[in-house]
Formats: structure tokens, sequence, C-alpha cells
């Protein structure tokens, strides 16, 4: 029984050393910054299959109990660019006169303006929505947010299904400047995403942030230059000059148009800085978040 035994404690041993121990203390983990982003960085490259079946999942269950199904992916921005095709044809509504029909116009800006609004609600909705979970269970954090993320990139795809006819409807021919389209989707969802982590803390505990956020996409969806010509003078001029989400807008849709591209400098910078703040926001969220679940679970 002895043997039976020491065999059994010898096994045991075996297996709790290749299980990862966690131990949570109440010391800021920047005391040792180099444990700290070695932590992040292997929790990062752990939860991408989880990350990936988190978006299955989501996919699947986004329009399981809808008629439309997919639809809806593409629908608010067609409803929302047909809206302002009636306006401006009625004279309600009245743009400064531009290159390419208004139609195209609108419609490419507000599908390339939800990719935007997409990468800024999604992860703060994928997080909010696995607050028990995250309660509960724990595993690599990151995988919400690549969950959210995941989801805009499958709605942009999506989007491709009216984009593609509205180029070939106005006879708008490929060209090499769809490579800066792309770039500029990228630049949309790292800005996106960039804010949505930085939300996510206070999203977690306030539901107003989530709500607040549809009313300011609204607002803001006005300031993008998405439904309107860039103007060049008066206080729309001026506001829309600080609009970080202008130059990657105009700068994606002249791209995919085959126009000039202005602020191509600009976009180019946009991303770059975007990325470089979403890393920042990335660990100030694996900083908060202990604190947040804590809170949750009082």
């Amino acid at each position: 029984m002895s043997t039976v035994s020491s065999e059994t404690e010898v096994e045991s041993a075996s297996a709790s050393e290749h299980l990862k121990v966690r131990v949570y203390d109440p010391d800021s983990p920047l005391r040792n910054l180099r444990t700290f982003l070695a932590d992040a960085f292997s929790d990062l490259g752990q939860c991408m299959e989880l990350s990936w079946l988190l978006t299955i999942r989501d996919i699947k269950g986004q329009f399981r109990q809808s008629i439309l199904g997919y639809v809806w992916a593409f629908l608010p921005p067609i409803v929302s660019s047909l809206t302002f095709i009636v306006l401006r044809s009625t004279g309600s509504f009245n743009t400064a006169e531009i290159a390419i029909p208004y139609p195209a116009f609108v419609i490419i800006g507000t599908l390339v303006w939800q990719t935007f609004a997409d990468a800024v609600q999604s992860p703060l909705r994928a997080v909010t929505a696995g607050k028990n979970i995250l309660i509960k269970i724990n595993f690599p954090r990151e995988s919400l947010i690549l969950s959210g993320i995941g989801m805009c990139l499958f709605n942009s795809l999506i989007r491709l299904c009216v984009l593609i006819p509205v180029l070939i409807y106005y006879q708008i021919p490929p060209s090499a400047s769809w490579l800066w389209a792309g770039v500029g989707y990228f630049g949309l969802v790292s800005m996106g995403s960039c804010i949505s982590t930085l939300l996510v803390p206070l999203g977690m505990l306030f539901q107003d942030v989530t709500k607040g956020l549809v009313l300011i996409m609204t607002f803001w969806m006005m300031l993008s230059a998405a439904v309107i010509p860039l103007p060049t003078e008066g206080t729309k001029a001026q506001l829309m000059q600080y609009n970080p989400t202008v130059p990657l807008i105009v700068t994606t849709r002249n791209a995919l148009l085959g126009l000039d591209m202005p602020l191509l400098p600009q976009m180019i910078a946009i991303t770059f800085c975007s990325l470089l703040v979403l890393f920042v926001g990335w660990l100030l969220y694996r900083l908060a978040l202990p604190h947040m679940i804590a809170r949750l679970g009082m």
C-alpha cells in the first residue's frame, strides 16, 4: 500500500508541475515590468484559439433568432445612405458638388464608417456581455476583446456584398489604390478597437457608457465626412480638421473610387498612432481588469 501511495504522490506532484500557478498580490504589477509584459504576451498567444471559438459562437448567435439573418450586417448603413440620398434629391439636405455620383459617395462612406462604429462598440460589447464569465473563470481576458474585433471584421466582409455591386454599377474599375483602402480599413479597426479598449473598465461598471456611445457615434458620423464632402471653410470645417476619423474615411473612400488621396500622410500617421495607443490601452486593460472583477464580484 505504501508503494502505491508513494507512486500516486509522485504522479500528483509531476502533474502539478505542468499547471500554471498565478498569484495575485496588492502590489502593482508594474513593479516588475518585465514579468508583467512577459505574462501579457504569453496570454495573448494562448488566447488565439479561444478568441476564434468565441467569434464563431457570436457569429452564430448574433442572427440566430432573426428572419433577415446576416442582412442586418449591412442594412443599417444602407438605410442611412438612402435617407441622405432622398433628402438631397428633395433639396432638404444640400452638399457641395462632387466629382462622382452622390449615391456612390454616400453608400461607400457609410459602409466605411460602419466598420469604425463596429470597431468602437463590438469589443466593449463582448467584454460587458462576458462579465459573469470573467468573475467565475480564469482565462486570458484578451480573448473577449479579440472576439469583438473578429465580429467587426466579419461584418465588414459581409458588407462587401453591397460595396462590390456599387463599384460595378458605377463602373469603377479595380486599381492599385485599393491597397491603400485596405490600410484605411486597418486604421479604422485599430482606432475603433483602441477607443473601445480604453472604455472597457468604465463600460463594465456603468451601462451608460454603452448606451451613450450610440448617441455619440450618430453625432460623430455627421462630422466624419462620411455623408458630406469635406468642407473648406466654416465651423464644420474647423471641427472636421481635428477629427481623426476624417483622413481615414476620406482616404479609404477615395482609394476605392480611384480619386486623389491628399490626406494619405495623415491616414498613415493616425493608423500608426492608433496602434501605439491600442498597445497602451491593452496594458491598461490588464491592469484595471482584476480590480473591476473584484468590484463586480462583491
